[in-house]
């Protein structure tokens, strides 16, 4: 009888015990402590196991956002034919960049993973998640703009080329915090350009990304 129980126990856990089966499965579990110790143990392993791929989902998902990240700027380098300076000056400030947003993708991730069960909600976290990523980017074409001009100038001014590094990471903030557009800001201190502040900018800009 006791195994029959334990089959049960399992069938509940599988969705597969009928009412009757569960209703018979619950008056035993109150008539035996034992039982009831030994079906709690079994819930907690099953809750476990259930919520185990979402637990690493969102780590999952901040690598393999850091990773596009890292491999569109080496791309870019590999397009523009750059010197070996201007190469290692570039990867090192991805890495750096990388490091520094490890915290924003990850809790980027799990906003994306903890709105599964809400469609519109998870339409919102996709779309924020998708513009934090083209800003990262953009961010990074910027300085690796201006690292270009500096090393060609003078290979030595490349470490000066990691000041520009706060600048691209307070954009971000302030695109995270107040919904501003960074990449004018980065572009007016940088280069002494002005922008257009239509958010319009933001879906151009994951538009060019994604053709």
């Amino acid at each position: 009888m006791t195994e029959q129980y334990n089959e049960m126990m399992q069938e509940r856990l599988d969705g597969n015990l009928d009412e009757q089966r569960e209703a018979e499965l619950i008056r035993h579990l109150q008539e035996e402590p034992d039982a009831a110790m030994h079906n709690a143990s079994l819930e907690a392993v099953h809750d476990m196991l259930v919520r185990a791929p979402l637990v690493r989902a969102p780590g999952r998902l901040a690598a393999t956002i850091m990773a596009r990240l890292a491999q569109a700027v080496q791309e870019e380098a590999v397009q523009q034919e750059l010197s070996e300076e201007v190469k290692q000056a570039l990867l090192f400030a991805t890495n750096l960049v990388i490091l520094q947003m490890t915290p924003v993708l990850l809790a980027s991730s799990y906003m994306v993973m903890n709105a599964q069960a809400r469609p519109e909600v998870l339409a919102k976290a996709v779309n924020r998640t998708v513009a934090l990523v083209v800003v990262m980017i953009d961010g990074m074409r910027v300085l690796f703009d201006r690292m270009e001009e500096l090393v060609d100038e003078d290979p030595a001014m490349a470490p000066v080329a990691l000041a520009l590094m706060p600048t691209v990471m307070n954009g971000i903030l302030d695109y995270m915090q107040n919904g501003a557009n960074p990449l004018e800001d980065v572009a007016r201190q940088v280069e002494g350009a002005s922008g257009d502040d239509s958010d319009d900018l933001d879906y151009d800009r994951i538009g060019r990304l994604s053709g």
